[in-house]
């Protein structure tokens, strides 16, 4: 029988990198990566820059660069 390794998390409110030689940092990549699926309720939105948040007119602050 084959098994297979689920790495489920919630909320994750990501909004700003983090150093790569972070050891917490590291050590939850390593455990995140172990898993045959991994998956994440990202709890922002994704932009390349295109604009700046705006609350006022119906955005959000909650905004991670890619």
């Amino acid at each position: 029988m084959m098994t297979v390794k689920l790495i489920l998390t919630g909320d994750s409110f990501m909004t700003r990198r983090t150093p790569g030689d972070d050891p917490v940092q590291k050590q939850f990549r390593d455990w995140f990566q172990s898993a045959d699926v991994r998956f994440t309720n990202l709890e922002v939105t994704t932009h390349k820059g295109e604009s700046f948040p705006a609350p006022v007119s119906g955005g959000t602050w909650a905004m991670v660069s890619i």
